[in-house]
């Protein structure tokens, strides 16, 4: 049996305004990630699980509802949790496409210093209305197939997301593919205010 060490999750149907070739050279190019020697993956398109798209038209009937979008969540979760049966050696969980794909889990910022306070710059935007109303946006819990009491979040899988549109996931993965997964030798990392010794500690 083949060891599968990457689970690849999308959604073929919600891709609204993607054409057909960008689509098919998308879902090409994931095959092609999933049967890289480096990645050792499966592709799991929701698009095909009835109790995955039903939380979908849910959320879709209340777009800016915070729960309505971790009910989505929940049922990719039990997803994500029978594969890692399935498939012992998992460690890697890929999500592909933006919120509207497949949904940030929204989780209550306890913080007074959040978007909650933050002037709204857009109605109707699904991400911005959770953050308007006090979450913040997380895709650990995909990887945590252990949930502590009181919430508390410590995933067992390393979670990663290709953004934004199927041309841009397509050509990361091309690079991604061409350069043999080569890790960067740089990186930015940014900081201000009260975190700005934080962000110099990292950068060095």
């Amino acid at each position: 049996p083949k060891v599968v060490h990457t689970l690849i999750l999308t959604n073929s149907s919600r891709w609204p305004g993607a054409s057909e070739e960008d689509l098919k050279r998308m879902r090409d190019s994931l095959a092609s990630l999933s049967d890289d020697d480096q990645v050792d993956g499966v592709v799991l398109d929701l698009a095909g699980v009835p109790e995955v798209q039903a939380a979908y038209a849910t959320w879709d009937a209340e777009s800016l509802d915070p729960e309505a979008a971790n009910g989505v969540v929940a049922t990719i979760r039990k997803e994500v949790l029978t594969s890692a049966q399935g498939y012992p050696e998992l460690r890697y969980v890929v999500l592909v496409g933006p919120d509207y794909v497949i949904p940030y889990v929204r989780r209550p910022d306890g913080t007074t210093l959040n978007e909650s306070n933050y002037v709204p710059i857009q109605t109707g935007d699904r991400t911005l209305a959770a953050l308007a109303a006090g979450y913040y946006l997380s895709d650990s819990p995909y990887g945590d197939l252990t949930p502590e009491p009181g919430g508390a979040v410590m995933p067992e899988l390393s979670v990663g997301r290709l953004v934004e549109t199927p041309g841009d996931i397509t050509a990361t993965v091309s690079r991604f593919l061409g350069s043999r997964g080569v890790v960067p030798q740089r990186a930015l990392v940014t900081g201000y205010d009260f975190m700005e010794d934080g962000a110099q500690a990292y950068a060095l």
